[in-house]
């Protein structure tokens, strides 16, 4: 796999773009930590990946809030 050992964080994740995207980069090798602010529709997200959800691991957090996002990246 081309993403073997790297990592990734994907706002937005839990729909659309974003969860195009973390699925593509999980399927890749990836470890991707998926952010958005509803916990049910990331570990949606993740189990709609199937066999590369493992790699996927959702953080529920809103992005415009400061304390949040040090808490993410802490």
């Amino acid at each position: 796999m081309k993403l073997d050992g790297k990592g990734a964080i994907v706002t937005g994740a839990g729909s659309g773009i974003g969860e195009a995207v973390a699925s593509r980069l999980a399927h890749e090798g990836a470890e991707v930590v998926t952010v958005g602010r509803r916990p049910q529709t990331l570990e949606q997200a993740r189990r709609s990946a199937g066999e590369h959800g493992s790699r996927l691991h959702p953080n529920a957090a809103d992005v415009s809030d400061p304390e949040a996002m040090r808490a993410l990246y802490g």
